[in-house]
């Protein structure tokens, strides 16, 4: 039975509607965790080591779509697929044979999680961002809503681009990024960015690779692959914006020529380059447009 209960003075409710999921962390947290200005304490705990969304005494319990936003915020800046448990979930869908309840499809779909993860990093995990110089279990809250309100439909997008398996459909939504931010069929916006993948700070998402000490930032292993794909198609600005659109875009998205699909070889191989050199446009987009941003400046490093 939950009850309501107190942290630093403020007074927080029962039992969370829902719970936030994050596959491949090393760390969930490590300490008292809360989100947008302590509106919400996040409980960490079972179920599936999530962080249950307390709402602070006074305030309205989180909404599904508010709570769907927080996951994908999460999910950015983690840069790894975040679920959503809900506690008195509905049904979403229904196998052609048998029957499937609410709780047993988020557990389909963190199996799903977890595997898209080992496809896309590996053995190793990720720390849950914190900013720097803080302990390790000092509490620090999660700004969701003052960062990314303003970028809300692109962070949507981004998540959905990180549940996806393949890299033919996470091309695409990272795409979709651009597209809603910089506008028409992204091209323009292509041409005049494409430059910055050396340059742009994406702040520090610190990776551990299993049975390894080292510690690496992920976003600089993605910079390093996104920078040999420029170099190895070595078009200029104009081309290689088209390439992206007129080539892999368009070529996933439609029907009609240069179609590309899942060939099980040289297809998703050429995709899973290019995605390197479009997920870091779509974070710049974002990065651009967020009320703040996280720079490597602000996030600590884990000692371990």
């Amino acid at each position: 039975m939950w009850k309501p209960f107190k942290i630093d003075g403020v007074r927080y409710g029962g039992a969370p509607d829902h719970w936030l999921t994050m596959t491949g962390k090393r760390d969930l947290s490590g300490g008292l965790l809360t989100l947008d200005n302590g509106r919400f304490f996040l409980w960490e705990g079972s179920p599936g080591d999530s962080l249950g969304l307390v709402h602070r005494r006074g305030e309205k319990n989180a909404s599904r779509s508010e709570a769907a936003f927080f996951a994908h915020c999460m999910g950015y800046e983690h840069d790894t697929p975040c679920g959503l448990l809900n506690r008195r979930g509905q049904r979403i869908v229904k196998p052609l044979y048998g029957a499937m309840t609410r709780d047993q499809y988020d557990q389909e779909m963190q199996l799903v999680a977890g595997a898209i993860f080992e496809l896309r990093v590996g053995s190793g995990a990720v720390h849950f961002r914190r900013p720097r110089g803080r302990e390790e279990d000092a509490p620090f809250d999660l700004p969701y809503t003052a960062r990314y309100s303003a970028v809300a439909e692109a962070i949507h997008l981004y998540g959905t681009a990180l549940w996806q398996v393949d890299p033919l459909s996470e091309f695409l939504h990272y795409y979709r990024v651009v597209e809603r931010l910089g506008g028409g069929n992204g091209k323009p916006w292509v041409t005049n960015n494409i430059h910055r993948i050396a340059s742009h700070d994406f702040g520090g998402l610190y990776l551990s690779a299993m049975l390894k000490v080292k510690v690496v930032n992920v976003f600089s292993m993605w910079r390093r692959r996104a920078l040999a794909r420029l170099k190895q198609l070595r078009l200029p600005g104009p081309d290689l914006a088209k390439y992206l659109y007129n080539t892999t875009r368009c070529g996933i998205a439609h029907g009609d020529r240069g179609v590309i699909t899942i060939d099980f070889g040289t297809a998703i191989a050429t995709a899973a380059k290019d995605l390197s050199v479009m997920k870091l446009l779509a974070r710049i987009a974002i990065d651009d447009n967020a009320s703040t941003r996280r720079t490597r400046k602000d996030d600590g490093k884990p000692d371990w």
